[in-house]
């Protein structure tokens, strides 16, 4: 009895101390970054242990169509998941949400699954990334290009993706279909290239956008403002259309694309709406597929495809994580870059300052050896003048030379006449009486002329 009493009492003590203590104990959940990977539309999990490791820090929440397809899912993806939700996308399931990811989808989503991502979208904050295929019959249609398309166009997004295949005879891994794509963003996501310039882009379709009367376009040749091309084929890139093989057959013709175009083409594209939220489309997917994007070699080829990825997710949640301090370094050589094309302006106006002061000069030399010409032909000038007037000095001082000797030889003979005139003055005094005075006036009168015209003769010389 005793032994039976204590059984009792110490059972009773363990049932207290049971209701004590709660049934199970659960942690909150730190709020963070959560992503959502669909796996509801018939996708394989190719890849998916490897994005989840590649965003260790994300809450991830993978999404089934059935509690069937949780328990195919591979184990490492059932134990790493933060969560896993069934039934499609309903309001419930993106409750929380940050972003989502839906990788080549293989059956169309319902009216009510639109609506839910459509309302969930147009809230604050959030990103979405629409994965595609090429036109390739291999998986049976083009359903996840209208898949991604009819989303696109339920959220308000330009961007599209075509019924085309897209590929690279130059850029690839060894197959023109398996296309190796350019990590080129522009400036303004420059941080999105972070250690990143190749991606596996495993028999890509190729991303269009729409212009508002409805026509669709390359982004790269056709720029949309707020949409930019981020991985692009090479300039060798070239359309094939898969399917249909005829018009009027089963299944697309390209809109933007046609068979035999040749050149540059997107393979993701991203939208910033007006509202911030993000919008990323590719023409191939991160996971799932036939072969993942987030592959790191195929055929020999080294590839960024998991750095890419997650430069992708941090730039669209707005988390960021390292890419913060990338984003100071571009700012840095941004800041670097204006005052580089500053100085380059301010040196392109000097020099402009110098060319034209280089003009001026020449045209001044010009000037300056137009005037030398012209002095030295002056110069020319007064030395011809200077020996004209040396050879005139000449002739003028002979002539006078000439004169003063034909003055003096006249000074001479005047003198000579003077001296017979005094002569004849005084025999006419003498003979002054014998003469009667008429004759002496005649006499005088004649002696006054020769005086008169030799004096006129002195003055012409």
């Amino acid at each position: 009895m005793k032994r039976g009493a204590s059984i009792a009492v110490l059972s009773i003590i363990a049932l207290a101390v049971l209701l004590a203590v709660p049934a199970s104990v659960s942690a909150a959940r730190v709020p963070g970054l959560v992503i959502l990977l669909d796996l509801s539309h018939d996708q394989n999990a190719g890849g998916v242990e490897e994005i989840m490791k590649i965003v260790p820090e994300a809450h991830w929440v993978i999404l089934v169509k059935s509690e069937e397809d949780v328990d195919n899912l591979p184990s490492f993806v059932k134990n790493f998941a933060s969560e896993i939700r069934v039934g499609g996308f309903t309001p419930d399931n993106l409750k929380e949400v940050d972003m989502v990811v839906v990788g080549q989808p293989q059956t169309l989503l319902s009216e009510d699954e639109v609506k839910a991502i459509a309302e969930w979208f147009n809230s604050t904050q959030k990103a979405i990334w629409l994965a595609g295929d090429s036109d390739y019959p291999a998986q049976g249609s083009e359903l996840s290009q209208e898949f991604a398309n009819i989303v696109l166009e339920a959220i308000g997004s330009h961007l599209r993706l075509d019924y085309v295949s897209v590929e690279d005879p130059v850029m690839c891994a060894e197959k023109p279909y398996r296309v190796v794509g350019i990590v080129d963003p522009p400036k303004e996501l420059a941080v999105l290239g972070y250690a990143a310039e190749k991606v596996l882009f495993h028999g890509p379709g190729a991303v269009a956008a729409v212009l508002p009367d409805g026509t669709w376009v390359n982004p790269l040749t056709n720029p949309i403002e707020n949409v930019y091309v981020v991985v692009r084929t090479t300039e060798n890139g070239r359309i094939v259309e898969s399917q249909p093989p005829s018009p009027g057959a089963p299944g697309h013709l390209g809109i933007a694309y046609t068979v035999g175009m040749t050149g540059m083409f997107p393979l993701l594209a991203v939208e910033v709406m007006p509202n911030g939220n993000k919008v990323i489309v590719s023409g191939e997917t991160p996971y799932s597929g036939y072969q993942a994007g987030v592959t790191w070699t195929y055929y020999g080829q080294l590839l960024d495809g998991m750095r890419f990825f997650r430069n992708i997710v941090l730039w669209a949640t707005g988390y960021m994580g390292e890419l913060k301090e990338y984003q100071k370094y571009l700012s840095t050589v941004g800041i670097l870059d204006k005052k580089v094309s500053e100085l380059a302006a301010a040196v392109g106006g000097i020099q402009t300052s110098v060319s034209d002061l280089s003009g001026k000069y020449s045209s001044l030399s010009d000037e300056v050896a137009g005037l030398e010409d012209k002095l030295n032909a002056v110069i020319g000038d007064v030395d011809k003048l200077s020996s004209n007037l040396k050879d005139l000095d000449g002739k003028v001082t002979s002539k006078l030379s000439g004169l003063s000797d034909d003055v003096s030889k006249l000074k001479s003979d005047v003198s000579s006449l003077s001296s017979k005139v005094s002569e004849l003055e005084s025999t006419l005094s003498n003979v002054s009486a014998s003469v009667n005075t008429p004759l002496y006036v005649a006499v005088v009168a004649i002696i006054l002329s020769l005086i008169a015209i030799a004096l006129s003769f002195m003055k012409r010389k």
